[in-house]
């Protein structure tokens, strides 16, 4: 139901006393008025399809997870809660780690699923690397479909993602986040392209009772500095650092600057 109150200001009384609306100029404020909700409307339902956003989720709770933890971020096709047993890692440098989820019954995930780190953009570095080694499926080993990449969640340069099953994103090797438009999309080895969001099938993730993923953190404290990203040869840059270990901050940012040091 629509309501739209008249300003009082704009009541008139007649010669008899009475009172006088002018109706005709009411009626057309009042389309008016439905028509700026129809095009409020329409221009939020754009921006979220532009946005590529992830939807609000429903899986574990994470709110009060401390910095440099890392989850599962499952979910079912309908985003509901479901009853499971975590199984968190805290990241504390380069080596393996694994994180698991149990659920109570089986449960079909939908359309986004992940690993994820809290905060980790800031706690491992935009130049850290997390690749998935194993996934397990209700006790057996899964077949992965491709390797993995890491990027920070939705492009904001907060929480650090690998995406496990995501049909709204796809590696991008030009993309940036965060406020220092770091390089977002990242790989340990080879080229972000050949990666996916998807190393799982989605009959993969259907009657999930448990799922463990292993992982591997590399270039942990490295730190991908915008200054590289805005050079010409900024993807160059990049991978070079993250294959030899330098981090970024110090001076000579650009490819040429740190052939000329002898790093590259």
């Amino acid at each position: 139901m629509f309501f739209y109150f008249y300003p009082w200001n704009r009541i008139r009384l007649n010669a008899e006393g009475g009172l006088r609306i002018p109706f005709s100029k009411y009626f057309k404020e009042v389309l008016s008025m439905r028509k700026f909700k129809k095009v409020l409307a329409s221009i939020l339902a754009g921006t979220l399809v532009l946005s590529n956003a992830v939807p609000v989720l429903a899986g574990q709770d994470t709110s009060s997870l401390p910095d440099g933890t890392a989850y599962l971020n499952l979910n079912t096709a309908d985003w509901a809660d479901f009853d499971a047993e975590w199984g968190n890692a805290e990241i504390t440098g380069d080596g393996s780690y694994t994180v698991s989820m149990t659920a109570a019954e089986a449960v079909d995930l939908g359309a986004f699923n992940a690993l994820e780190v809290v905060n980790g953009e800031s706690v491992l570095g935009t130049g850290a690397v997390l690749t998935v080694d194993s996934i397990e499926i209700n006790g057996e080993a899964a077949e992965l479909q491709g390797s993995s990449y890491t990027c920070s969640a939705d492009g904001e340069g907060v929480n650090t993602r690998v995406n496990i099953y995501n049909e709204y994103n796809d590696p991008d090797a030009t993309a940036t986040a965060g406020d220092d438009k770091h390089a977002d999309c990242r790989v340990a080895e080879g080229n972000v392209a050949d990666a996916t969001a998807r190393i799982l099938t989605s009959e993969q993730i259907a009657g999930v009772t448990s799922m463990v993923v292993n992982f591997t953190v590399s270039g942990f404290g490295k730190m991908c500095h915008r200054l590289c990203i805005r050079l010409r040869y900024s993807r160059r840059c990049c991978q070079a650092g993250r294959k030899n270990g330098w981090s970024y901050r110090g001076g000579g940012t650009s490819y040429h600057q740190q052939r000329e040091l002898g790093r590259i």
